[in-house]
Parts: structure tokens; sequence; C-alpha cells
């Protein structure tokens, strides 16, 4: 979908983020324009006992993307960082000497994928290229924290606060039965030895 911009890339040129020496309008290093990109994620949950395969209503994401001058190509990006941000929350997990390929990390398939929705808000960017913003970081950095979010507004219920990422099934079950948060990091050695 796409929708007329608001306020959203308003704010976005009015302070776009911490200003680094010698990048800038005119003054980048690689040449090119700063035309800073704003978005924002949704995951809705949903409660049901015990979970549906695919119980996201389906996950979006709406960019601010200037002038989508590709816009299938542009609400693609989208939608494969929602689900790479799906990945990110609920299953990749690096684990060392155990992870080493594709065949032992897990990362979403066809099956794992709810649908998608991306929302393409249009302002044209006097900075950037035709008019034109990058989506590719701000697509994907909000993500996994909506996943996140989802979940524990479902189980938050049971005081439970937090469960690292990913969000691994026995992970939530473990937070759900034990009614208390659930760290997936191995315990901090405080010994030299």
């Amino acid at each position: 979908r796409r929708a007329a911009a608001g306020s959203l890339s308003a704010h976005a040129r009015g302070g776009g983020g911490p200003s680094v020496r010698g990048w800038g309008p005119g003054n980048s290093a690689s040449g090119h324009f700063r035309a800073d990109s704003t978005a924002a994620h949704q995951v809705r949950k949903r409660r049901c006992c015990p979970p549906p395969r695919n119980s996201g209503k389906a996950p979006s994401a709406s960019i601010d993307v200037g002038i989508a001058l590709q816009p299938d190509n542009v609400a693609a990006q989208t939608e494969g960082s929602i689900i790479y941000g799906l990945g990110l929350a609920l299953m990749e997990e690096y684990l060392p000497g155990r992870t080493e390929n594709l065949h032992d990390y897990l990362i979403p398939t066809v099956g794992d994928v709810p649908e998608v929705v991306s929302i393409l808000i249009e302002d044209r960017e006097p900075l950037g290229p035709s008019g034109a913003k990058g989506i590719g970081e701000c697509a994907t950095v909000g993500g996994p924290a909506a996943f996140v979010n989802a979940v524990m507004n479902a189980i938050g219920h049971l005081g439970v606060r937090n469960v690292d990422m990913p969000l691994l099934p026995d992970r939530v079950y473990d937070a759900i039965t034990t009614r208390r948060d659930i760290s997936g990091a191995p315990p901090v050695r405080t010994d030299a030895s």
C-alpha cells in the first residue's frame, strides 16, 4: 500500500538524527546527499491456546521512502526486512561450534512467515536523488523489537518482563510456566580462572 506523507517525513527532515562531522547535504564522504528515512513497525498479538502456526496478524511496516522510484521493489525490500526481523526475534541463534552452517542455523522459511504488509509513505525528499530515500536499514531495525514486544505483551500479565532473543519456544514456555524472566545468555564468569 502507498500513502501520502504527513509529519513522519517532516520529523525526519527536521531532526533526522545526530550529525556526523564531514557528512551531510553536499558534504558526504561518498558524494551523496543525506536523506534520513523513518519507519514504524507493528505486530499484533493474538491470544490462543495453543498458538497456531503463523498466528501473527499481518506484521506491517510503514516506511517513509521519499519517492518510491520502483514501488514494487521497495515493497519487496520492506517485506523482506519484516521477515528478517521475525527470524532475529524468534529463531536465529548463533551457537559457536553448533550452528556453523544453514543446516543447523534456523532462518525463516515460507512455512514460518505470516502475511506481511508494507506501507510506503511518499513525500518528495529534496535532499535525496529524484526525491527518494534509502530504506534498507530503517526497514530492518524495528522488526525484531516489534515481534518481541508483541510476545511480551501477550505474556506480560504473568509477571514476565524479559525473554532474551531469540524467543525460542522453550524459552517462552519456561517464562510462562515459571512466571519469571528468562535469559538465554550463559552465566557471566566472575572469577579470573
